[in-house]
């Protein structure tokens, strides 16, 4: 059920890639995995530039794949991912990045990119800032 409200807070673009994702990892994922999205729109957690308050990004839960989210099967669930949305949706408008915060957080990240990057996933540490 988490899924659904994830996907209904998403920008239409993102929408359009939840079937290819549910699809590229169903024909690549071990076969008793479910797929599990972690992060839609949403402030907590990302930077103050993530494409996740827009809706514009995507998280996959990944630490209970084979690898815990850290060797080779999700980084080639990742290059998969890449590649079907190159190849479906258009090359250089979605960014796949495969556990971006390391083996506490493993995750493969989803992003479109509507224009700038302003920030690389993962660059947010807990810390508050002062503003200069």
């Amino acid at each position: 059920m988490r899924e659904r409200t994830i996907e209904s807070g998403l920008s239409p673009q993102m929408q359009e890639a939840i079937p290819i994702i549910r699809r590229v990892f169903r024909q690549h994922a071990p076969r008793r995995l479910e797929l599990e999205l972690t992060a839609g729109k949403e402030w907590y957690n990302h930077s103050r530039w993530s494409l996740h308050h827009s809706g514009n990004a995507v998280d996959i839960r990944t630490k209970k794949l084979a690898d815990r989210g850290t060797g080779m099967l999700s980084i080639l669930l990742g290059y998969f991912l890449q590649q079907e949305l190159n190849s479906e949706l258009g090359k250089a408008k979605y960014l796949v990045l495969v556990n971006n915060q390391g083996p506490m957080f493993p995750h493969i990240h989803v992003q479109y990119n509507p224009g700038a990057r302003m920030s690389t996933p993962g660059d947010y540490d807990g810390k508050r800032r002062r503003e200069v």
